[in-house]
């Protein structure tokens, strides 16, 4: 990552209370954040976008919308990373099948959050993982 490339993390979070705790927690560590929160935000901020995109999706509170959403992400080529609980493991399966990078099980330590984020971004080779459990 270079100063004219800066990663940005795309929060698809329903919640607003956790959006902005997780944009500040990327904003700290000198990532961009940028919400949507809609299909439509969505599209906008995939359209508008500059620099290395990585996404972040909490599937919580946003029922079978939030699947076309990740879809996109893959379509564009974004590679995301999935929050989910334990008691909704099967969004964990489904989204691996929608592309996700990797899923994390809530609670997460925010120091591997975002440093599974940053190895997300080009050239550095990203893996496709499953974690057991959130905790670093």
């Amino acid at each position: 990552m270079t100063a004219e490339t800066p990663l940005g993390v795309i929060l698809i979070v329903y919640q607003p209370g956790n959006a902005r705790v997780l944009a500040r927690a990327a904003e700290e560590a000198g990532m961009a954040a940028a919400r949507a929160s809609t299909a439509d935000e969505l599209r906008a901020l995939l359209n508008q976008r500059e620099g290395h995109w990585v996404a972040l999706v909490d599937p919580s509170g946003f029922g079978e919308t939030v699947w076309p959403m990740c879809q996109r992400l893959q379509d564009h080529g974004i590679p995301f990373v999935v929050l989910s609980t334990n008691r909704h493991r099967d969004a964990g399966t489904r989204s691996l099948q929608y592309g996700a990078a990797s899923v994390l099980y809530k609670p997460v330590a925010k120091e591997a959050l975002l440093n599974l984020l940053r190895s997300l971004q080009p050239g550095t080779g990203s893996t496709r993982e499953d974690a057991d459990d959130g905790q670093a």
